[in-house]
């Protein structure tokens, strides 16, 4: 006798793909949206940007660069990707807050951060369902 695993209902199947369809719109939205502006600061040094003020910017960068490679990995393990998704969402969360100083600033997190987690929760609760 064979272990096999049995292959995966057709309404996990929907689920998995309505879940990788929602992340990749997502990461399009992230891509045309980080993108230019590191390809700009790249190119030139910003003399809007103070030379203390800087580090909002690279948390934001850091918290896209994690959500990137939590989306790669969720093509292959969904919940290790749901868990690094969950976790960019607190990267950039915590930056948006903190670059608030202090004043109640919630639409980049609504923007950035929300999705994030919902993807990642996502990842995580399909994972859950499909054990």
């Amino acid at each position: 006798m064979e272990n096999s695993i049995p292959p995966p209902s057709s309404s996990l199947r929907t689920t998995r793909l309505i879940i990788r369809i929602f992340a990749s719109l997502l990461m399009l939205f992230y891509l045309l949206v980080f993108v230019p502006k590191l390809i700009q600061d790249l190119l030139e040094e910003s003399p809007s940007t103070p030379a203390d003020g800087g580090w909002e910017g690279s948390l934001v960068t850091i918290g896209f660069l994690v959500y990137v490679l939590g989306y790669i990995f969720t093509w292959w393990r969904g919940l290790v990707g749901g868990i690094i998704l969950v976790a960019a969402a607190a990267i950039m969360f915590a930056s948006h807050m903190v670059a608030a100083q202090g004043e109640l600033e919630f639409v980049p997190f609504l923007v950035f951060s929300v999705p994030m987690i919902l993807v990642g929760a996502l990842y995580i609760i399909f994972w859950w369902k499909k054990s």
